[in-house]
């Protein structure tokens, strides 16, 4: 991806609501420009592995504190009563995704 949205200095800091509906639609634009990147011409092996990869030291980073691993393991106990979603469970199924799976999503849901 090499979308960058940059604000003028000028306004940085508070920013009106039609700023804001302004730069949500470049995102949500942005996203769907990506999405249909992936649909037409796939992923490779490489950019799986590097998003996994990504995805996976993201969480684990996120979780580095006592206070973000209680609040993680609470949330998920409330939400998944019936059989809470470990991290183990996340790592798993973010190794077994293949290049099929994400054509697949693509095509399903755009």
């Amino acid at each position: 991806m090499d979308h960058l949205i940059i604000l003028p200095i000028t306004q940085r800091g508070i920013l009106t609501h039609q700023q804001i509906r302004k730069i949500f639609k470049k995102v949500i634009d942005i996203i769907f420009l990506e999405i249909n990147k992936i649909k037409s011409n796939g992923v490779t092996e490489d950019q799986l592995n590097f998003v996994r990869s990504k995805a996976i030291k993201s969480l684990k980073f996120s979780l580095q504190t006592s206070a973000s691993l209680v609040d993680s393991n609470v949330t998920d106990i409330m939400l998944n009563q019936d059989q809470p979603y470990s991290l183990d469970n996340f790592v798993a199924d973010i190794e077994k995704l293949t290049v099929d799976d994400v054509q697949k999503m693509c095509s399903k849901y755009i």
